[in-house]
């Protein structure tokens, strides 16, 4: 059995932390969305009654705020996982891990850029990608999404990650 050490324990925390706040910062984002299942499990923005106002207040700031706490979080997981490498309290395992991290950490970041700029080449206005364990949301503004629309930013997500068709999530903002 493998013994539990204090610099292991420290790191297993320190990676929980991360992905605990990546999965709140989504889900922070996410709440902000009104989504309902379209075709082919793509969802769009609809208000839940004809008396909902269509663009929330927070709409108009939406990607802005929504790419800026992402980046907090991308840059609080990027010096704890940095803390990691350099520190005296992790083995080399644990530093080789960390890198891995990292290494994904910039994957993830370069895949949802290129989605967002292949995105918006096809007209939307603003968009941002959340790629994630998997899953992809692409969230683009617009006043209604066509089917054809849809495929298009589907085939775009298929391009450039490793993501399954189920997984992707397609969120429209007004």
């Amino acid at each position: 059995m493998m013994k539990l050490t204090k610099k292991s324990l420290i790191v297993a925390i320190i990676g929980a932390l991360i992905c605990g706040a990546v999965y709140l910062d989504f889900l922070s984002a996410d709440s902000k969305v009104h989504g309902k299942e379209l075709l082919d499990g793509y969802s769009t923005n609809a208000p839940a009654s004809p008396h909902e106002d269509q663009t929330p207040p927070e709409a108009s700031d939406y990607f802005s705020q929504a790419r800026l706490n992402r980046q907090v979080t991308r840059d609080e997981s990027a010096e704890l996982l940095l803390q990691i490498v350099e520190g005296d309290f992790a083995t080399q395992e644990e530093k080789n891990n960390a890198v891995s991290d990292m290494n994904l950490l910039a994957q993830t970041m370069q895949s949802e850029t290129n989605i967002e700029t292949l995105v918006c080449a096809k007209g939307f206005e603003e968009c941002l990608a959340v790629v994630s364990s998997g899953n992809v949301n692409v969230i683009v503004k617009t006043d209604g999404l066509e089917a054809e629309q849809a495929t298009q930013i589907r085939d775009i997500v298929l391009s450039e990650t490793e993501c399954e068709v189920k997984n992707i999530k397609i969120i429209e903002i007004n």
